[in-house]
């Protein structure tokens, strides 16, 4: 894998302004907005317009040690007003068929989509969302919420110009957030470091991909609970239908596990026209065996321009040990790790998967 490129302002990237704030200080280059209201009944600071569908467990009520009830502040527009159990109306869960790694951290997600709007899935591989949507992801350790991010789609297009990005830390009594803009190292007293804001835009560039990375074809197209791509069919949420059988990653289970871990843990930065595409991990819509995909095309057998002690290839099949992609993802604090930010600890369990599937390649 090569390492990720460092970031620089894009010709024509814009801040989204709605409501004027300082901006954080950006660790990686990027600066984003705080605090936006979109326009659309959704204010940064309240969301006391949002009605109650209650269908969601809870009475939203947290308890103290005194056995007495409180209302609960919890991110904005995520659960009905004084609750941090019941959803606001039309805000539903999802879980993505390949999960992202994140130290062993659980994770709690939403999407909210406008009343009537339709995601535009002409290209059934780049979903662009419409104007309006809004993500929440909840980082759960030790029991404990500890973090909140929320990426709010404000303008037309693809991007980190078209959204807001923004991150709000629970508090130890689980009743209140507060938006955090610089980041919070071992937060709760975790192992959990909470980023900066203006860390967001280092994954969820996508280029010519709009920023959600977890609502997909590929990621949708399971028979879960929540919030599925069978549902947004039958629900007529896309433009163009798309066939949950042709978005689901083909081969046998310890092949298309591997690929679809690869796909959702490196396939952001390595994909698509990123420059890291070299080395393509990214799963496209509509393929009908492993070796149509673009991790056997750039990784299968190909040189590596990182290299290590007995390990030149990306992938040397049926060697797991001699292949440069699995030496990457064993390394933590160096500019060798993969991925080289928002993780310090090895995905044990990633690795093993990998390295099954490459000990299935022939040579």
């Amino acid at each position: 894998m090569t390492p990720a490129r460092p970031l620089a302002l894009r010709p024509g990237f814009r801040f989204a302004t709605l409501v004027p704030v300082a901006l954080a200080a950006a660790a990686c280059g990027t600066k984003m907005a705080r605090s936006p209201s979109d326009g659309a009944g959704h204010d940064g600071a309240s969301d006391a317009e949002a009605p109650v569908d209650g269908s969601v467990g809870g009475n939203g009520d947290a308890i103290g040690e005194d056995g007495a009830t409180r209302t609960c502040s919890g991110p904005p527009g995520l659960y009905a007003p004084g609750s941090c159990e019941r959803l606001a109306a039309g805000v539903e869960r999802f879980a993505p068929r390949h999960a992202l790694w994140s130290d062993g951290a659980d994770k709690e997600r939403h999407l909210w989509l406008p009343a009537g709007a339709r995601v535009d899935t002409s290209d059934p591989d780049a979903w662009v969302f419409p104007v309006g949507t809004r993500v929440w992801k909840t980082f759960v350790r030790d029991g404990l919420r500890i973090e909140t991010r929320e990426l709010h789609k404000v303008g037309t297009g693809v991007g980190p110009d078209a959204w807001v990005m923004r991150v709000f830390a629970w508090n130890a009594t689980q009743d209140a957030v507060h938006e955090v803009h610089d980041g919070v190292e071992n937060a709760l007293g975790t192992s959990h470091d909470v980023p900066p804001v203006a860390a967001c835009v280092r994954c969820h560039d996508g280029a010519a991909r709009d920023v959600l990375l977890g609502v997909s074809a590929i990621q949708l197209a399971h028979d879960g609970a929540g919030i599925t791509l069978r549902r947004l069919l039958d629900e007529e949420r896309l433009t163009h239908p798309i066939d949950p059988e042709a978005a689901r990653i083909p081969g046998p289970p310890v092949v298309r596990d591997a690929l679809g871990y690869l796909h959702a843990n490196c396939g952001s930065c390595h994909g698509g026209e990123l420059p890291q595409a070299s080395l393509d991990l990214w799963v496209d819509v509509g393929l009908t065996s492993p070796e149509q995909t673009a991790a056997y095309r750039t990784a299968v057998g190909v040189p590596s321009l990182w290299t290590a002690p007995g390990a030149d290839r990306r992938v040397e099949p049926a060697r797991p040990e001699a292949s440069v992609l699995l030496v990457r993802m064993r390394r933590r604090g160096d500019g060798a790790a993969m991925p080289p930010l928002a993780t310090e600890i090895v995905d044990t369990d990633g690795v093993a998967l990998v390295s099954a599937w490459i000990a299935t390649l022939v040579p």
